[in-house]
């Protein structure tokens, strides 16, 4: 056979679901494109070049073999997997030939190979690491919008597709092969990198028409892509699948970001992509958006040989612009909070603890680190806080000393609240200050638990309320700040980190006798090793 273009497109699984969409989307971006449609059916391969139009062409391809099948005097310009190519012959295809490489199915579990490969060859041949959700095009709407933001502190992405929307066998064998394994899906949480498997995975999130759903982590690539651009503290990619009485053949993904606005007030844009096909037309767009600038076909010139994720080859507005035009819907909702300040009295791991997780949600935060009287009324007066919150416990043995209004019964917050001469919220006290960084979960996460907040403000209640779920916790009305002993140490919910049913009984199950080691004696404080 003659040789073929040498800037001819090689897509291996070109006649799969989403390889024949990446033909079509790459055939109204590039009408003049050569693209060879290659695979182990010739005659499929052959009726989706013939659907394509254009200059396009079919070829048999075996993935088994070094040479993939195909014709010696074969000449591409790049190649492009959408099919597991598990002994990586495509990839030292590519870097033998000296062309771009899209690899497009592998999870964040399963890039070791090819990294490998890469790294002993890196000035060989361009690598694009495709392992996103919807072939990138989250990612870089998400980057889009990021611009918005002063500080960007979480993005959450979220697919939601059709009961029928299973894809073909390769997508297929792709979630087998997640499921088989027993992998995790990689997740950013306050700034820890975690796996997160079964139950853990869940989250609840809501669609674009107000239900709510239960949505799963996918171990993509999108979160390290974000990680690395934005600094973010929190990534996730979550999937969720609507009922079968539900809308057939349709796709949105939600895309939300939180952090400050350029007025330094807690932001939130909630983006979202929809497309009436299946979700391998979105994909499908993202890989012919990569392979027409892989080849310099837009955007400047053809990629020089390394390792790139998409958007380090693609502009995020002008990729944006691009999906409209081939037919993705895109909607924005954009909200604005002014940033609280925040009085916390608690000891010093509790007080820094929610003053570091506190001002990631762009929140002033003051500390006071004693509970003694000149400290708490400095607070009162420095902060001018509208919610001051008592994290703090009474230790009258290890540090306090007697406080006798409190040995005759009344509540250490009630103590605080008449020292301040203001209403204060009980929270946090319940939980060690390590859980309280790192336990965070959202809401719906299976291994989620609940705090308990007690105050006799109802509006300062609600607002900490608010941000407890914000903080990764649910949280649970404990009554006034006179109920507020049925979470001290030495009742049943004292570090339990139970469900909102657990957290209920045991406020419930309290009795309010307290502790002998929890009460002071004349010769009171000690210290922490020789408590008196």
């Amino acid at each position: 056979m003659t040789n073929l273009f040498s800037e001819t497109v090689l897509l291996i699984g070109g006649s799969g679901v989403v390889g024949r969409r990446a033909a079509r989307a790459l055939r109204k971006l590039q009408p003049e494109l050569p693209i060879v449609i290659a695979g182990r059916d010739v005659q499929k391969a052959a009726s989706v070049a013939a659907e394509t139009g254009g200059p396009t062409t079919s070829l048999a391809a075996d993935l088994g073999r070094d040479d993939l099948g195909l014709p010696l005097d074969a000449s591409f310009g790049a190649v492009a997997v959408f099919v597991k190519d598990v002994g990586m012959r495509s990839l030292r295809y590519a870097q033998e030939k000296g062309i771009p490489y899209v690899a497009f199915s592998d999870f964040s579990f399963d890039i070791a190979p090819a990294i490998g490969l890469f790294v002993h060859q890196p000035k060989r041949a361009p690598l694009l690491m495709l392992g996103h959700v919807v072939g990138g095009t989250a990612t870089l709407a998400a980057l889009h919008f990021a611009k918005e933001l002063r500080e960007v502190w979480s993005i959450e992405i979220t697919g939601v597709a059709g009961s029928d929307d299973t894809g073909g066998p390769a997508a297929q064998a792709d979630f087998v092969r997640y499921a088989q394994g027993g992998h995790g899906a990689l997740v950013l949480r306050d700034g820890d990198w975690i796996w997160l498997k079964d139950a853990a995975s869940a989250r609840a999130i809501v669609d674009s028409h107000g239900k709510e759903r239960i949505a799963h982590a996918l171990p993509l690539l999108d979160v390290v892509s974000l990680a690395a651009v934005t600094k973010a503290r929190s990534l996730r990619v979550d999937l969720t699948i609507r009922s079968p009485d539900e809308q057939k053949c349709a796709t949105e993904v939600i895309i939300e970001l939180k952090g400050s606005g350029q007025n330094g007030s807690a932001s939130t844009i909630r983006v979202t992509l929809a497309d009436n096909d299946v979700h391998a037309r979105m994909s499908a767009c993202g890989a012919a958006l990569a392979l027409e600038r892989l080849l310099g076909r837009r955007g400047g010139s053809p990629v020089a040989p390394g390792l790139y994720h998409p958007e380090t080859i693609l502009d995020p507005s002008a990729s944006l612009e691009r999906l409209v035009e081939l037919g993705v819907r895109v909607d924005v909702a954009r909200s604005e909070e002014p940033p609280m300040k925040i009085g916390v009295i608690g000891s010093g791991n509790i007080g820094g603890t929610l003053t570091r997780r506190l001002r990631a949600l762009g929140h002033e935060v003051f500390v006071a680190n004693s509970r003694g009287p000149a400290s708490l009324e400095a607070l009162a007066r420095e902060t001018g806080a509208p919610v001051v919150v008592d994290a703090g416990n009474y230790y009258p043995r290890h540090r306090d000393g007697r406080i006798d209004a409190i040995e005759q019964g009344r509540t250490e917050s009630r103590w605080v609240s008449d020292l301040l001469r203001r209403p204060v919220v009980k929270a946090y006290n319940n939980v060690w200050a390590d859980d309280l960084l790192r336990r965070g979960r959202p809401r719906g996460a299976g291994d989620r638990f609940a705090l308990p907040i007690a105050s006799d403000d109802a509006t300062a209640k609600a607002k900490v309320m608010a941000l407890t779920n914000a903080l990764g916790f649910d949280a649970v009305d404990a009554g006034g700040i006179d109920d507020s002993w049925r979470q001290q140490p030495g009742t049943p919910v004292y570090t339990a980190n139970l469900d909102v049913a657990g957290t209920l009984k045991a406020l419930a199950d309290a009795r309010r006798e307290r502790l002998a080691e929890l009460s002071g004696t004349p010769a009171s404080p000690g210290s922490w090793t020789e408590p008196r």
